[in-house]
Protein backbone atom coordinates (compact mmCIF):
# COMPACT_ATOMS: atom_id res chain seq x y z
CA UNK A 1 0.00 0.00 0.00
CA UNK A 2 1.77 3.43 -1.04
CA UNK A 3 1.58 6.20 2.18
CA UNK A 4 1.48 9.87 1.25
CA UNK A 5 4.94 10.26 3.38
CA UNK A 6 3.60 14.41 3.21
CA UNK A 7 0.15 13.99 4.90
CA UNK A 8 1.67 11.31 7.50
CA UNK A 9 4.33 13.22 8.21
CA UNK A 10 2.33 16.89 9.09
CA UNK A 11 0.37 14.46 10.72
CA UNK A 12 2.53 12.57 13.31
CA UNK A 13 4.37 15.52 13.99
CA UNK A 14 1.25 17.45 15.33
CA UNK A 15 0.36 14.14 17.86
CA UNK A 16 3.92 13.81 18.71
CA UNK A 17 4.03 17.73 19.64
CA UNK A 18 0.71 17.09 21.68
CA UNK A 19 1.97 13.98 22.97
CA UNK A 20 5.37 15.10 24.27
CA UNK A 21 3.54 18.41 25.96
CA UNK A 22 1.02 16.21 27.74
CA UNK A 23 -1.39 17.99 26.17
CA UNK A 24 -4.53 16.96 23.64
CA UNK A 25 -4.26 18.45 20.14
CA UNK A 26 -5.37 21.63 19.47
CA UNK A 27 -8.39 21.38 16.75
CA UNK A 28 -11.85 22.87 16.31
CA UNK A 29 -12.88 21.51 13.10
CA UNK A 30 -14.68 17.66 13.82
CA UNK A 31 -13.87 16.65 10.42
CA UNK A 32 -10.10 16.69 11.47
CA UNK A 33 -10.81 13.72 13.35
CA UNK A 34 -10.67 11.07 11.11
CA UNK A 35 -7.37 11.69 9.90
CA UNK A 36 -5.78 12.22 12.60
CA UNK A 37 -7.11 8.43 13.93
CA UNK A 38 -6.73 6.79 10.53
CA UNK A 39 -3.25 7.92 10.70
CA UNK A 40 -2.93 7.08 14.50
CA UNK A 41 -4.46 3.04 13.27
CA UNK A 42 -2.27 2.71 10.36
CA UNK A 43 0.71 3.38 13.24
CA UNK A 44 -0.63 0.91 15.11
CA UNK A 45 -1.56 -1.51 12.32
CA UNK A 46 1.93 -1.15 11.02
CA UNK A 47 1.01 0.31 8.01
CA UNK A 48 3.18 3.44 8.10
CA UNK A 49 6.99 2.72 9.69
CA UNK A 50 7.22 5.79 12.37
CA UNK A 51 9.57 5.40 15.50
CA UNK A 52 10.50 6.89 18.03
CA UNK A 53 9.72 7.58 21.63
CA UNK A 54 6.33 9.85 21.23
CA UNK A 55 5.09 6.60 19.08
CA UNK A 56 5.57 3.66 21.33
CA UNK A 57 1.99 3.62 22.88
CA UNK A 58 -0.99 3.13 20.74
CA UNK A 59 -3.42 3.98 23.43
CA UNK A 60 -1.44 7.39 24.24
CA UNK A 61 -1.40 8.12 21.04
CA UNK A 62 -5.00 7.34 20.47
CA UNK A 63 -5.91 9.87 23.52
CA UNK A 64 -3.84 12.84 22.00
CA UNK A 65 -6.64 12.72 19.37
CA UNK A 66 -9.80 11.49 20.92
CA UNK A 67 -9.73 13.73 23.86
CA UNK A 68 -8.10 17.20 21.98
CA UNK A 69 -8.72 21.06 23.83
CA UNK A 70 -12.07 20.68 22.75
CA UNK A 71 -12.73 17.36 23.63
CA UNK A 72 -16.84 17.99 23.69
CA UNK A 73 -17.40 20.34 21.17
CA UNK A 74 -15.49 18.20 18.47
CA UNK A 75 -17.11 14.32 19.55
CA UNK A 76 -20.56 16.62 19.91
CA UNK A 77 -20.25 17.54 16.48
CA UNK A 78 -19.25 13.63 14.66
CA UNK A 79 -22.85 12.66 16.51
CA UNK A 80 -24.62 15.73 14.99
CA UNK A 81 -24.16 14.82 11.61
CA UNK A 82 -26.03 11.00 11.95
CA UNK A 83 -28.55 12.70 13.95
CA UNK A 84 -29.78 15.12 11.44
CA UNK A 85 -29.61 12.22 8.62
CA UNK A 86 -31.64 9.98 10.43
CA UNK A 87 -33.66 12.71 12.00
CA UNK A 88 -33.16 11.27 15.61
CA UNK A 89 -31.33 12.37 18.52
CA UNK A 90 -30.02 11.11 21.63
CA UNK A 91 -32.06 12.16 24.54
CA UNK A 92 -31.08 14.27 27.07
CA UNK A 93 -31.07 12.19 29.60
CA UNK A 94 -29.30 9.57 27.94
CA UNK A 95 -26.99 12.19 26.52
CA UNK A 96 -25.87 13.37 30.01
CA UNK A 97 -25.29 9.34 30.86
CA UNK A 98 -22.49 9.12 27.75
CA UNK A 99 -21.38 12.31 28.04
CA UNK A 100 -20.13 11.22 31.73
CA UNK A 101 -18.72 8.01 30.40
CA UNK A 102 -16.82 9.90 28.11
CA UNK A 103 -15.45 12.23 30.64
CA UNK A 104 -14.92 9.10 32.47
CA UNK A 105 -12.90 8.14 29.42
CA UNK A 106 -10.82 11.11 29.21
CA UNK A 107 -10.12 11.22 33.08
CA UNK A 108 -8.39 7.70 32.48
CA UNK A 109 -6.79 8.73 29.40
CA UNK A 110 -4.90 11.63 31.11
CA UNK A 111 -4.16 9.50 34.01
CA UNK A 112 -2.87 6.38 32.17
CA UNK A 113 -0.44 8.70 29.54
CA UNK A 114 0.81 10.44 32.53
CA UNK A 115 1.64 7.12 34.37
CA UNK A 116 3.05 5.34 31.05
CA UNK A 117 5.23 8.82 30.14
CA UNK A 118 6.36 7.82 33.98
CA UNK A 119 6.84 4.50 33.38
CA UNK A 120 9.23 5.47 30.03
CA UNK A 121 11.34 8.02 31.60
CA UNK A 122 11.68 6.08 34.78
CA UNK A 123 15.63 5.10 36.23
CA UNK A 124 16.54 1.78 36.59
CA UNK A 125 15.74 1.82 40.46
CA UNK A 126 12.42 3.21 40.34
CA UNK A 127 11.66 1.37 37.14
CA UNK A 128 9.76 -1.84 38.89
CA UNK A 129 7.48 0.51 41.17
CA UNK A 130 6.55 2.34 37.80
CA UNK A 131 5.47 -0.61 35.90
CA UNK A 132 3.36 -1.76 38.81
CA UNK A 133 1.58 1.80 39.16
CA UNK A 134 1.04 1.62 34.84
CA UNK A 135 -0.06 -2.19 35.50
CA UNK A 136 -2.95 -0.81 37.98
CA UNK A 137 -4.17 2.10 35.69
CA UNK A 138 -4.23 -0.25 32.67
CA UNK A 139 -6.41 -2.96 34.43
CA UNK A 140 -8.50 -0.15 35.46
CA UNK A 141 -9.00 1.94 32.90
CA UNK A 142 -10.00 -1.69 30.67
CA UNK A 143 -12.70 -2.08 33.41
CA UNK A 144 -14.26 0.95 33.19
CA UNK A 145 -14.31 0.71 29.10
CA UNK A 146 -15.36 -2.67 29.52
CA UNK A 147 -18.56 -1.70 32.66
CA UNK A 148 -19.14 1.62 30.19
CA UNK A 149 -19.65 0.06 26.37
CA UNK A 150 -23.62 -1.26 27.09
CA UNK A 151 -24.58 2.50 27.46
CA UNK A 152 -22.87 3.36 23.81
CA UNK A 153 -25.16 -0.05 22.62
CA UNK A 154 -29.21 1.20 24.35
CA UNK A 155 -30.64 -0.69 20.87
CA UNK A 156 -33.15 2.97 21.17
CA UNK A 157 -30.16 5.16 19.83
CA UNK A 158 -27.79 3.02 18.97
CA UNK A 159 -28.03 4.65 15.36
CA UNK A 160 -26.97 8.01 16.58
CA UNK A 161 -24.65 7.09 18.98
CA UNK A 162 -22.52 4.80 16.81
CA UNK A 163 -19.87 7.33 16.07
CA UNK A 164 -19.26 7.32 19.70
CA UNK A 165 -19.60 3.75 20.15
CA UNK A 166 -16.75 3.75 17.52
CA UNK A 167 -14.57 6.02 19.65
CA UNK A 168 -15.14 3.88 23.12
CA UNK A 169 -14.51 1.00 20.74
CA UNK A 170 -11.07 2.31 19.58
CA UNK A 171 -10.24 2.77 23.41
CA UNK A 172 -11.18 -0.34 24.14
CA UNK A 173 -9.36 -2.64 21.30
CA UNK A 174 -6.24 -0.45 21.76
CA UNK A 175 -6.02 -1.01 25.60
CA UNK A 176 -6.32 -4.56 25.01
CA UNK A 177 -3.76 -4.42 21.99
CA UNK A 178 -1.13 -1.96 23.92
CA UNK A 179 -1.35 -4.85 26.94
CA UNK A 180 -0.75 -7.84 24.29
CA UNK A 181 2.36 -5.90 22.60
CA UNK A 182 3.47 -4.44 25.49
CA UNK A 183 2.65 -5.70 28.69
CA UNK A 184 5.05 -8.52 29.32
CA UNK A 185 7.93 -5.84 29.35
CA UNK A 186 5.46 -3.68 32.11
CA UNK A 187 5.47 -6.82 34.44
CA UNK A 188 2.23 -8.63 33.28
CA UNK A 189 2.49 -12.78 33.16
CA UNK A 190 2.66 -14.40 29.81
CA UNK A 191 -0.21 -16.34 30.90
CA UNK A 192 -2.71 -13.61 31.89
CA UNK A 193 -1.18 -11.63 28.41
CA UNK A 194 -2.19 -14.74 26.74
CA UNK A 195 -5.29 -16.04 28.70
CA UNK A 196 -6.89 -12.78 29.24
CA UNK A 197 -6.56 -9.73 27.18
CA UNK A 198 -5.93 -11.81 24.10
CA UNK A 199 -9.18 -13.75 24.21
CA UNK A 200 -10.64 -10.83 24.77
CA UNK A 201 -9.21 -8.87 21.80
CA UNK A 202 -9.82 -12.02 19.46
CA UNK A 203 -13.86 -11.53 20.51
CA UNK A 204 -14.16 -8.23 20.21
CA UNK A 205 -12.21 -7.41 17.03
CA UNK A 206 -14.19 -10.74 15.72
CA UNK A 207 -10.89 -12.66 14.97
CA UNK A 208 -12.00 -15.85 16.49
CA UNK A 209 -15.13 -17.48 16.38
CA UNK A 210 -15.61 -18.62 19.90
CA UNK A 211 -16.47 -22.33 20.58
CA UNK A 212 -18.35 -21.63 23.54
CA UNK A 213 -21.11 -18.99 24.87
CA UNK A 214 -18.84 -19.12 28.34
CA UNK A 215 -15.36 -19.02 26.47
CA UNK A 216 -13.32 -16.77 28.47
CA UNK A 217 -13.16 -13.29 26.41
CA UNK A 218 -12.78 -10.95 29.35
CA UNK A 219 -14.92 -9.43 31.47
CA UNK A 220 -16.99 -7.52 29.15
CA UNK A 221 -20.55 -9.43 29.78
CA UNK A 222 -22.16 -11.30 32.13
CA UNK A 223 -20.57 -14.86 30.45
CA UNK A 224 -17.78 -13.74 32.14
CA UNK A 225 -16.32 -16.75 34.07
CA UNK A 226 -16.66 -16.45 38.35
CA UNK A 227 -12.90 -16.75 38.68
CA UNK A 228 -11.97 -13.75 36.02
CA UNK A 229 -14.96 -11.75 37.29
CA UNK A 230 -13.10 -11.90 40.78
CA UNK A 231 -9.96 -11.67 39.35
CA UNK A 232 -10.79 -8.52 37.80
CA UNK A 233 -12.23 -7.44 41.02
CA UNK A 234 -9.50 -8.18 43.15
CA UNK A 235 -6.95 -5.97 40.73
CA UNK A 236 -9.47 -3.15 40.61
CA UNK A 237 -9.76 -3.15 44.45
CA UNK A 238 -6.39 -2.97 45.03
CA UNK A 239 -5.64 -0.16 42.37
CA UNK A 240 -8.48 1.69 44.27
CA UNK A 241 -6.80 0.96 47.77
CA UNK A 242 -3.60 1.92 46.34
CA UNK A 243 -4.78 5.18 45.03
CA UNK A 244 -6.87 6.41 48.03
CA UNK A 245 -3.37 5.62 50.34
CA UNK A 246 -1.36 7.75 47.70
CA UNK A 247 -4.08 10.52 47.23
CA UNK A 248 -4.75 9.95 43.29
CA UNK A 249 -7.17 12.23 41.08
CA UNK A 250 -10.73 12.02 43.30
CA UNK A 251 -12.36 12.11 39.81
CA UNK A 252 -10.54 9.01 38.73
CA UNK A 253 -11.05 7.04 41.41
CA UNK A 254 -14.34 7.69 41.08
CA UNK A 255 -14.55 6.22 37.88
CA UNK A 256 -12.84 3.32 39.39
CA UNK A 257 -15.69 2.71 42.22
CA UNK A 258 -18.54 3.47 39.71
CA UNK A 259 -16.69 0.19 37.84
CA UNK A 260 -16.06 -1.71 40.74
CA UNK A 261 -19.53 -1.48 41.25
CA UNK A 262 -20.94 -2.76 38.05
CA UNK A 263 -18.81 -5.21 37.73
CA UNK A 264 -19.92 -6.65 41.29
CA UNK A 265 -23.44 -6.34 40.30
CA UNK A 266 -22.52 -8.14 37.08
CA UNK A 267 -20.84 -11.16 39.56
CA UNK A 268 -23.58 -11.48 41.50
CA UNK A 269 -25.61 -12.03 37.77
CA UNK A 270 -28.29 -9.15 38.87
CA UNK A 271 -28.47 -8.16 35.30
CA UNK A 272 -29.73 -9.97 32.67
CA UNK A 273 -28.08 -10.53 29.65
CA UNK A 274 -28.54 -8.12 26.34
CA UNK A 275 -29.38 -9.51 23.71
CA UNK A 276 -26.83 -10.18 21.35
CA UNK A 277 -24.36 -10.24 24.37
CA UNK A 278 -21.50 -11.12 22.66
CA UNK A 279 -21.53 -9.64 19.14
CA UNK A 280 -18.05 -8.63 18.12
CA UNK A 281 -17.65 -5.29 17.90
CA UNK A 282 -17.60 -5.05 13.87
CA UNK A 283 -20.75 -7.26 13.55
CA UNK A 284 -22.71 -5.03 15.76
CA UNK A 285 -20.66 -1.99 13.71
CA UNK A 286 -22.58 -3.43 10.63
CA UNK A 287 -25.83 -4.26 12.35
CA UNK A 288 -26.56 -0.81 13.43
CA UNK A 289 -24.86 0.91 10.21
CA UNK A 290 -27.18 -1.11 7.74
CA UNK A 291 -30.47 -0.18 10.31
CA UNK A 292 -29.11 3.42 10.05
CA UNK A 293 -29.40 2.73 6.10
CA UNK A 294 -33.56 2.63 6.52
CA UNK A 295 -33.66 5.46 8.90
CA UNK A 296 -32.24 7.83 6.33
CA UNK A 297 -34.23 10.94 5.68
CA UNK A 298 -33.69 12.12 2.16
CA UNK A 299 -33.15 15.61 1.34
CA UNK A 300 -36.15 17.94 0.00
CA UNK A 301 -34.63 18.82 -3.74
CA UNK A 302 -34.22 22.17 -3.25
CA UNK A 303 -37.23 23.44 -5.60
CA UNK A 304 -40.98 23.56 -5.49
CA UNK A 305 -40.65 22.74 -9.28
CA UNK A 306 -39.82 19.36 -9.06
CA UNK A 307 -42.46 18.60 -12.20
CA UNK A 308 -40.13 21.01 -14.42
CA UNK A 309 -37.05 19.67 -13.06
CA UNK A 310 -36.90 15.75 -13.33
CA UNK A 311 -34.13 14.20 -11.89
CA UNK A 312 -34.23 16.48 -8.89
CA UNK A 313 -35.71 14.80 -6.52
CA UNK A 314 -33.66 11.17 -6.98
CA UNK A 315 -30.58 12.94 -6.82
CA UNK A 316 -31.30 15.13 -3.62
CA UNK A 317 -32.21 11.51 -2.03
CA UNK A 318 -28.73 9.90 -3.22
CA UNK A 319 -26.63 12.59 -2.26
CA UNK A 320 -28.52 12.00 1.21
CA UNK A 321 -27.13 8.27 1.65
CA UNK A 322 -24.32 9.64 0.36
CA UNK A 323 -23.69 11.72 2.91
CA UNK A 324 -24.81 8.78 5.47
CA UNK A 325 -22.34 6.67 3.81
CA UNK A 326 -19.63 8.85 4.15
CA UNK A 327 -19.68 10.09 7.67
CA UNK A 328 -20.49 6.26 8.59
CA UNK A 329 -16.94 5.04 6.46
CA UNK A 330 -15.08 7.82 7.80
CA UNK A 331 -15.95 7.65 11.96
CA UNK A 332 -17.04 4.15 12.02
CA UNK A 333 -16.74 1.23 9.43
CA UNK A 334 -12.98 2.00 8.95
CA UNK A 335 -11.87 1.81 12.53
CA UNK A 336 -13.24 -1.48 12.88
CA UNK A 337 -11.12 -2.45 9.64
CA UNK A 338 -8.14 -1.80 11.63
CA UNK A 339 -8.83 -3.21 14.81
CA UNK A 340 -7.70 -6.91 14.13
CA UNK A 341 -4.51 -6.24 13.28
CA UNK A 342 -3.00 -3.40 16.07
CA UNK A 343 -1.61 -6.37 17.81
CA UNK A 344 2.27 -7.27 16.21
CA UNK A 345 2.05 -10.27 14.04
CA UNK A 346 -0.94 -9.93 11.93
CA UNK A 347 -0.24 -9.35 8.47
CA UNK A 348 -3.06 -7.12 7.06
CA UNK A 349 -4.25 -8.97 3.70
CA UNK A 350 -5.02 -6.73 0.30
CA UNK A 351 -8.57 -7.08 0.76
CA UNK A 352 -8.71 -5.09 4.31
CA UNK A 353 -6.15 -3.08 2.64
CA UNK A 354 -8.85 -1.89 -0.14
CA UNK A 355 -11.60 -1.27 2.46
CA UNK A 356 -9.46 1.15 4.05
CA UNK A 357 -8.92 2.87 0.75
CA UNK A 358 -12.26 2.66 -0.42
CA UNK A 359 -14.04 5.90 -2.10
CA UNK A 360 -16.68 7.93 -0.65
CA UNK A 361 -19.27 10.16 -2.10
CA UNK A 362 -20.77 13.51 -1.87
CA UNK A 363 -23.45 14.33 -5.16
CA UNK A 364 -25.60 14.37 -7.00
CA UNK A 365 -25.40 17.90 -7.11
CA UNK A 366 -28.24 19.04 -9.69
CA UNK A 367 -30.46 16.32 -11.51
CA UNK A 368 -30.93 12.95 -12.41
CA UNK A 369 -29.03 9.66 -10.71
CA UNK A 370 -27.18 7.88 -13.93
CA UNK A 371 -24.00 6.58 -12.85
CA UNK A 372 -24.51 6.79 -9.55
CA UNK A 373 -22.98 3.38 -7.92
CA UNK A 374 -24.74 3.42 -4.67
CA UNK A 375 -28.48 3.60 -4.14
CA UNK A 376 -31.27 4.02 -1.41
CA UNK A 377 -30.81 0.06 -0.67
CA UNK A 378 -27.04 -0.92 -1.01
CA UNK A 379 -23.80 1.49 -0.59
CA UNK A 380 -21.54 1.99 -3.64
CA UNK A 381 -18.96 -1.17 -3.75
CA UNK A 382 -15.65 -1.19 -2.47
CA UNK A 383 -13.00 -0.77 -5.62
CA UNK A 384 -9.21 -0.76 -5.44
CA UNK A 385 -7.58 2.95 -6.77
CA UNK A 386 -5.66 2.27 -9.81
CA UNK A 387 -4.13 5.60 -9.97
CA UNK A 388 -3.93 8.72 -8.00
CA UNK A 389 -6.45 11.58 -9.99
CA UNK A 390 -3.61 13.43 -12.25
CA UNK A 391 -5.26 15.72 -14.70
CA UNK A 392 -9.07 16.93 -15.59
CA UNK A 393 -10.37 18.93 -18.25
CA UNK A 394 -14.06 20.86 -17.96
CA UNK A 395 -16.04 22.21 -20.78
CA UNK A 396 -17.67 25.05 -20.17
CA UNK A 397 -19.15 28.34 -21.53
CA UNK A 398 -22.73 29.21 -20.27
CA UNK A 399 -23.15 26.28 -17.82
CA UNK A 400 -21.14 23.40 -17.87
CA UNK A 401 -20.76 21.52 -21.24
CA UNK A 402 -18.36 18.40 -20.21
CA UNK A 403 -15.98 16.79 -17.80
CA UNK A 404 -13.15 14.36 -18.44
CA UNK A 405 -10.51 13.28 -16.11
CA UNK A 406 -7.10 11.42 -16.04
CA UNK A 407 -5.76 8.86 -13.11
CA UNK A 408 -2.30 7.98 -14.03
CA UNK A 409 -1.62 8.03 -17.25
CA UNK A 410 -5.24 6.47 -18.15
CA UNK A 411 -7.88 8.89 -19.53
CA UNK A 412 -11.44 8.54 -18.97
CA UNK A 413 -14.37 8.28 -21.67
CA UNK A 414 -15.78 12.00 -22.31
CA UNK A 415 -18.86 12.50 -19.83
CA UNK A 416 -21.40 15.34 -21.65
CA UNK A 417 -20.38 17.56 -24.93
CA UNK A 418 -16.40 16.97 -26.47
CA UNK A 419 -16.50 19.98 -28.43
CA UNK A 420 -19.21 22.36 -26.69
CA UNK A 421 -17.98 25.05 -24.65
CA UNK A 422 -14.04 26.28 -23.66
CA UNK A 423 -12.01 23.53 -22.37
CA UNK A 424 -10.16 24.41 -19.18
CA UNK A 425 -7.51 21.18 -18.38
CA UNK A 426 -5.73 21.30 -14.94
CA UNK A 427 -2.53 19.00 -14.47
CA UNK A 428 -1.90 18.19 -11.00
CA UNK A 429 1.38 18.26 -9.76
CA UNK A 430 2.47 14.95 -8.23
CA UNK A 431 2.16 15.79 -4.83
CA UNK A 432 -1.28 18.37 -5.76
CA UNK A 433 -4.67 17.15 -4.66
CA UNK A 434 -8.02 18.75 -4.68
CA UNK A 435 -9.40 19.56 -1.37
CA UNK A 436 -12.63 21.64 -2.68
CA UNK A 437 -14.95 21.93 -4.89
CA UNK A 438 -17.80 24.95 -5.44
CA UNK A 439 -20.76 23.65 -7.08
CA UNK A 440 -23.53 26.29 -8.67
CA UNK A 441 -26.35 23.98 -9.70
CA UNK A 442 -29.86 23.84 -10.38
CA UNK A 443 -31.69 23.09 -13.83
CA UNK A 444 -28.45 22.91 -15.02
CA UNK A 445 -25.00 22.46 -13.60
CA UNK A 446 -23.95 25.40 -13.53
CA UNK A 447 -20.04 26.14 -12.35
CA UNK A 448 -17.14 24.51 -11.13
CA UNK A 449 -14.48 25.87 -8.84
CA UNK A 450 -11.82 23.47 -7.75
CA UNK A 451 -9.28 24.12 -4.94
CA UNK A 452 -6.41 22.14 -4.53
CA UNK A 453 -3.37 22.25 -1.88
CA UNK A 454 -1.22 24.25 -4.24
CA UNK A 455 -4.04 26.83 -5.46
CA UNK A 456 -7.57 27.57 -6.82
CA UNK A 457 -9.26 26.35 -10.63
CA UNK A 458 -12.36 27.94 -12.17
CA UNK A 459 -14.55 29.39 -11.63
CA UNK A 460 -15.61 27.09 -14.92
CA UNK A 461 -18.82 28.23 -16.48
CA UNK A 462 -21.25 31.29 -16.05
CA UNK A 463 -24.10 29.48 -14.50
CA UNK A 464 -26.34 31.01 -17.11
CA UNK A 465 -29.45 28.12 -17.07
CA UNK A 466 -28.81 27.23 -13.17
CA UNK A 467 -31.61 29.49 -11.88
CA UNK A 468 -35.14 27.69 -11.30
CA UNK A 469 -37.86 29.75 -12.90
CA UNK A 470 -39.50 32.50 -10.67
CA UNK A 471 -42.99 32.55 -8.99
CA UNK A 472 -45.18 35.00 -7.90
CA UNK A 473 -43.67 34.11 -4.02
CA UNK A 474 -40.46 33.10 -5.61
CA UNK A 475 -37.88 35.18 -7.58
CA UNK A 476 -35.43 32.74 -9.68
CA UNK A 477 -32.58 31.01 -7.76
CA UNK A 478 -29.77 28.60 -7.97
CA UNK A 479 -28.22 26.02 -5.61
CA UNK A 480 -24.48 25.85 -4.55
CA UNK A 481 -22.53 23.23 -2.41
CA UNK A 482 -18.81 24.02 -0.99
CA UNK A 483 -18.28 19.64 -1.29
CA UNK A 484 -15.52 18.51 0.44
CA UNK A 485 -14.13 15.55 2.81
CA UNK A 486 -11.34 16.28 5.58
CA UNK A 487 -8.69 13.98 5.36
CA UNK A 488 -9.58 12.96 2.07
CA UNK A 489 -8.59 14.51 -2.09
CA UNK A 490 -10.94 14.32 -4.69
CA UNK A 491 -10.22 11.20 -6.92
CA UNK A 492 -13.38 10.98 -9.43
CA UNK A 493 -16.05 12.88 -10.68
CA UNK A 494 -19.22 11.96 -12.68
CA UNK A 495 -21.66 13.46 -14.86
CA UNK A 496 -25.26 12.39 -14.26
CA UNK A 497 -27.00 13.65 -17.45
CA UNK A 498 -26.44 15.40 -20.33
CA UNK A 499 -28.90 16.68 -22.91
CA UNK A 500 -28.13 18.64 -26.13
CA UNK A 501 -31.70 20.61 -26.49
CA UNK A 502 -32.13 24.06 -25.72
CA UNK A 503 -30.30 25.17 -23.11
CA UNK A 504 -27.58 22.29 -24.03
CA UNK A 505 -25.26 21.23 -20.82
CA UNK A 506 -24.63 18.97 -17.99
CA UNK A 507 -27.02 18.71 -15.35
CA UNK A 508 -25.82 16.66 -12.19
CA UNK A 509 -22.52 15.94 -11.20
CA UNK A 510 -21.11 13.55 -8.23
CA UNK A 511 -17.32 13.37 -6.94
CA UNK A 512 -15.43 10.42 -5.25
CA UNK A 513 -12.93 11.19 -2.65
CA UNK A 514 -10.55 8.51 -1.04
CA UNK A 515 -8.12 9.18 2.09
CA UNK A 516 -5.08 11.43 1.81
CA UNK A 517 -2.76 9.51 4.04
CA UNK A 518 -3.12 6.48 1.43
CA UNK A 519 -2.37 8.34 -1.64
CA UNK A 520 1.39 7.93 -2.06
CA UNK A 521 2.78 8.24 -5.43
Amino acid sequence: MKINSDVVQSITSSIALAAQKGAGLDYTDPNQIFQYVFTVMSIGASLVPIVGPAFGSIIVLLGQVLFPLHTQDVWASIRAPVEALVDQKVQDYHLKTLEAKVKGFQENMVAFTSVWQGYENAEPDIKDRQAEILRMHHTSFLSVVRTSIPDFQLEDYAVPALPWFAFAANIHITLLANGINDGVSWGYTDVFVQQTLRPEFDRKTGSVIATRADEPSGCSSNTCSSDQRKSELELLANAINAGESQHWSAELLDTWRTAYSALSVQRRGLLAERENENEDYPSYIHRQYTRGRSMVKPYPPGTNQAIENPGITEAAALRTYADYDAEMIMNVLTYAEFWPYLVHGRDMPISVQENLDREIFSGPYGRYTEQVPWTTSSPPPVTPRVANLTSFIVRAYDDIDGYRQKWGETWSAQYGSGTAGVAHQVDLRPDEFVKNIDVVFGHKLGSLRFTSNKGVYGTYGAAKNTAFSPTLDTPAYSLNASVNRTGYGMSSAYITHWTGATPPGCEGIFFGFRPLVLGGV
